[in-house]
């Protein structure tokens, strides 16, 4: 530790705001040489004495040129941490011993690096701490600093040019401005940054464009100039620009338009009663020089249904239409606004000395590196799922990101101002953007993004391909938007929250009218009728183990074979790496609602299907007396007993048998138990070989002969004697291999048409 110590004093590092690092003492002048020289006469990676303009001292800078656009590692930026005696590359982490003796050196990278820790940290760095640092996508110094072995204490940083800096040579020469996180959302900086990103995507994103000019909704907020001339305003439906507020309600009361009030805020309403989340709003939209502002509290009468119902069944329309979407990401309620002070990533200046730098000195900024620039309209909790990496990664929750009303919101709206804890971000159709840049990304509209991107990408990439594709291109579509629906839209929004249990159809009927009129097709109860696929939903994230029941909402909101019966996670079973087949069809449905743009009423009409159903036998024990088994033990017998099948169950919710049949209950039934139940065959898969299993066939899919795995639903037993049974869905059997049914078994139980309710 002292000489720790001693070299801290020996290398008299100043973590001031304004700081430098002076280079090892030289009477002569440092002559860099450009990129091409000394990638043309370079041997041992140092750079040779120069006889004119000043000459190099045989220890500066140990420094490394290289000119493409990767990302480069500490090694490959200087040579101060390379072991000549081998020909491995250097570990990941150094010591920041080892860091300080290179800084009070000559390598001018080093130098930079450890001048920079200390004035992000604002004090010495500590001697049992490591280090490594690369060249990030803009050209800035990201820089991990841990405790070694300690992941937990990591921390990263990123150096940029310090404002005023105009170059610097290599390999920092690519090095850029960065835009600063200002600590205050509404100062003219801030409000700037906003003007920017609004403009740039008016005048350079064609996606981005209405295709006619917007008109109010029924209702809106007029703003005005000043606090005392908000009001309600009803319009003519206009042609007006206008703002949509996407916002969490919280549990407190709040200011709602009644039938009471609605007279009352017609005239005025007062600014003291608006909550901070609205005034907030009001704020930003008049820096933008916006008018009008639309408020789902404030703009539908909350307490007349039928009001509630039509102005509802229009947000669709609302929030695409909006010109901008303020989404008040970090106020988890309408008391607390979004406005708040950020300091988290405020930036430091300092500078560095060496006489490698143009005058001998160079200017830096340095900060914390935001983390909130993964995409986060995909909760974290999805990360339980198989298809976490096929979804996407998920940046940091903020507590609007919970709410399942504003999951379509955020879907449908054309531009997005999220105003999160730490920072603003921006996305709309053809990018994301952030108030620091470094979120700055142009999608691929018609490529990888709506594949593998957020819901809100696949959704908005293909919705965006529709409209510009003639008829017969959108059809052609309607696969890549279904597969996107049960892929990504639905695992994601049945994560989310409602206030209203009843809620869970409405909450996403704006997604499902833009794609209804995209594809054309019919939605059931929050299924697609051309989607067969569809049905194949499991309770819990999928391979979550032991199966994760879903809960049964206090009133029946949905058929038992749609996903929305339940409240809960809903993944869907299979592997997107394998080829289903549906092996059953739907014959009629019995609805009572209107689709997407009824989704309030309850369908209470069956599905009647045709396909194989297997008749069988579930069993249900529990082994609670092991206190390493919590879960029940579920068993399945096909044809009456005679046939175990080796596959997990996943029911719907907890179960519970009367002695003749299963039904769905808010409680299990802990007592081991076993009764009658069926099985409906609804998928076929052709396994492939890179998923791990073995496929011994290389014939069609649909072909009962080979060797396949299939996906059983769960039924309850009904009245096997009936000709049309009817039964409910209790869950399902993700894959049965063949070979454990008997030979022909499709001529052994044949299709036959059934009703589920």
């Amino acid at each position: 530790m002292k000489a720790f110590g001693a070299l801290c004093k020996r290398v008299k590092m100043d973590f001031s705001a304004k700081s430098s690092v002076p280079t090892t003492a030289s009477s002569e002048a440092a002559q860099v040489p450009s990129h091409r020289e000394e990638s043309t006469r370079r041997t041992d990676r140092q750079p040779e004495n120069s006889t004119k303009g000043g000459q190099v001292s045989s220890n500066t800078p140990l420094a490394h040129f290289p000119d493409d656009d990767r990302e480069l590692q500490h090694f490959d930026l200087c040579d101060c941490y390379a072991d000549k005696r081998s020909w491995q590359r250097p570990v990941d982490y150094l010591p920041v011993g080892r860091l300080i003796e290179a800084a009070a050196g000559s390598c001018y990278v080093c130098s930079t690096v450890y001048t920079g820790l200390g004035v992000a940290l604002g004090q010495c760095i500590d001697p049992d701490f490591t280090a490594k640092w690369k060249r990030g996508p803009h050209g800035e110094l990201r820089i991990d600093y841990m405790k070694e072995n300690i992941w937990g204490s990591r921390r990263t940083f990123e150096i940029y040019l310090g404002f005023g800096q105009e170059s610097l040579p290599p390999p920092i020469h690519k090095m850029g401005n960065f835009r600063e996180i200002h600590e205050d959302p509404i100062s003219s900086e801030c409000i700037n940054r906003v003007k920017e990103m609004l403009d740039h995507c008016e005048e350079v994103h064609q996606n981005c464009r209405a295709s006619s000019p917007a008109t109010l909704p029924r209702r809106v907020v007029d703003i005005g100039t000043s606090n005392a001339d908000i009001k309600l305003y009803e319009s003519n439906a206009e042609a007006a620009d206008y703002v949509a507020l996407s916002h969490c309600w919280g549990s407190s009361q709040n200011l709602t338009t009644t039938k009471a009030t609605i007279s009352e805020h017609k005239l005025g309403i007062a600014w003291d009663i608006i909550p901070k989340t609205f005034q907030d709003a009001t704020r930003i939209s008049r820096e933008l020089a916006f008018r009008y502002i639309w408020i789902d509290s404030l703009c539908i009468v909350q307490d007349d249904s039928e009001d509630w119902k039509t102005e509802s069944a229009k947000m669709d329309k609302v929030y695409e239409d909006a010109r901008l979407t303020i989404a008040a990401s970090s106020s988890p309620a309408d008391a607390d606004g979004f406005l708040q002070l950020r300091t988290k990533y405020v930036s430091k200046q300092f500078a560095t000395s060496h006489l490698a730098f143009p005058g001998g000195t160079a200017n830096f900024t340095v900060r914390q590196e935001p983390s909130n620039h993964l995409r986060h309209d995909v909760p974290g909790r999805i990360r339980d799922s198989w298809r976490a990496n096929f979804i996407g990664p998920a940046g940091t929750m903020q507590p609007l990101d919970y709410r399942a009303w504003c999951f379509q919101e955020k879907l449908v709206s054309r531009r997005l101002l999220w105003y999160c804890e730490n920072e603003i971000e921006w996305d709309c159709l053809d990018c994301s953007d952030c108030e620091c840049g470094s979120r700055y990304r142009v999608f691929i509209i018609d490529g990888s993004d709506w594949r593998n991107g957020s819901a809100r990408q696949g959704f908005q990439g293909l919705n965006v391909i529709a409209k510009n594709s003639p008829l017969e291109r959108r059809l052609d579509l309607r696969d890549a938007i279904l597969k996107n629906w049960r892929m990504s839209i639905i695992p994601t929004y049945t994560q989310l929250s409602l206030t209203q249990e009843m809620d869970r159809l409405p909450a996403l009927s704006a997604v499902a009218k833009t794609l209804e009129a995209i594809i054309g097709d019919e939605y059931l109860s929050g299924h697609w009728r051309s989607d067969l696929l569809g049905l194949a939903w499991v309770s819990g994230p999928y391979g979550k183990n032991p199966p994760n029941p879903g809960r049964l909402p206090a009133m029946k909101r949905a058929p038992s074979w749609s996903w929305a019966s339940i409240e809960g996670p809903v993944d869907f079973c299979y592997d997107n790496e394998d080829d289903y087949a549906p092996i059953y069809e739907i014959i009629e449905e019995h609805s009572v609602s209107g689709g997407a743009s009824r989704s309030f009423d309850v369908d209470l009409g069956p599905l009647k299907v045709a396909g194989h159903m297997i008749p069988g036998r579930l069993s249900i024990s529990d082994h609670t007396e092991d206190p390493r088994q919590e879960k029940l033990i579920y068993r399945c017998f096909l044809d009456d007993n005679d046939i175990a099948v080796t596959s997990s169950f996943y029911p719907d919710a907890p179960l519970a048998s009367d002695g003749h049949s299963f039904h769905r209950t808010t409680t299990p039934d802990r007592q081991e138990t076993s009764s009658p139940v069926n099985f409906l065959a609804i998928l076929i898969a052709h396994v492939r070989r890179n998923t791990g299993f073995t496929d011994r066939s290389e014939g069609p899919v649909i072909d009962f002969s080979a060797v396949r795995w299939l996906t059983l639903m769960v039924l309850s037993s009904g009245d096997r004697t009936a000709k049309i049974p009817t039964c409910k869905r209790l869950g399902l059997l993700k894959s049965v291999h063949v070979n454990q049914l008997p030979a022909k078994w499709d001529e052994r139980w044949p299709k036959q048409e059934m009703n589920i309710v």
